[in-house]
C-alpha cells in the first residue's frame, strides 16, 4: 500500500511540474494582448510590468520607426475582433488605420513590443483604474496597454519593400 501510494505521490508531482514547466514556456496565440493578458499568459514577467509601469508614471521617451508604427496599426486593426474580445476592452470599431494612434512605446520585453494605443476620442476625462499584480495603472477611457506579439511581421514587410 505504501508502494502505491508513493508511486501515485510521485506521478502527481510529475504532472504538476510538467504543468508548470509547460505554463513557462508559453507562447503567444494570437497578435495582441492587454497587458494584463499577456502578464496571466507568461508573455511578461511582472519585473516588466514593474517596468513598464515606472515608464507610464514617469515617461521615458522612447520612439518608434515609422515603419513600426504603422505595422503595429495596420496588425491592430485586421486584429482588431481578436482585441475587442478581451473583457476588459472596449469602444468603437475603428473604420481605418488612420484612427488607431499608438500614443506611448513602452519598449521590448521578451522580444515583444508593448505600446499604449487609442482608437477613439475620449471627451469625458474620466479615468479608468486597473491592477495588474500589485501594480496599479490609471488611463484614459479610451487608452489600453498592449504587448504585440507579430514583430516578424516587420521583416516580412521590408522583404517585400
Amino acid at each position: 500500500m505504501k508502494k502505491l501510494f508513493s508511486a501515485l505521490l510521485a506521478g502527481a508531482m510529475l504532472l504538476a511540474m510538467g504543468l508548470s514547466l509547460a505554463a513557462c514556456g508559453s507562447k503567444a496565440t494570437q497578435a495582441f494582448y492587454t497587458l494584463e493578458a499577456a502578464y496571466q499568459n507568461g508573455l511578461v514577467e511582472y519585473a516588466d510590468v514593474l517596468e513598464i509601469h515606472k515608464n507610464y508614471v514617469l515617461p521615458e521617451e522612447q520612439k518608434l520607426s515609422l515603419q513600426e508604427e504603422e505595422t503595429i496599426k495596420q496588425s491592430f486593426f485586421e486584429n482588431f475582433d481578436t482585441v475587442m474580445q478581451d473583457k476588459d476592452v472596449s469602444g468603437p470599431v475603428p473604420d481605418a488605420e488612420e484612427e488607431i494612434s499608438v500614443t506611448y512605446y513602452h519598449g521590448k520585453f521578451n522580444g515583444y513590443y508593448v505600446v499604449t494605443m487609442a482608437w477613439y476620442e475620449d471627451k469625458t476625462g474620466l479615468l479608468r483604474r486597473e491592477y495588474i499584480g500589485k501594480s496599479a495603472f490609471l488611463f484614459p477611457l479610451n487608452e489600453y496597454i498592449f504587448v504585440w506579439t507579430d514583430p516578424d511581421r516587420l521583416f516580412e514587410q521590408e522583404e517585400l519593400s
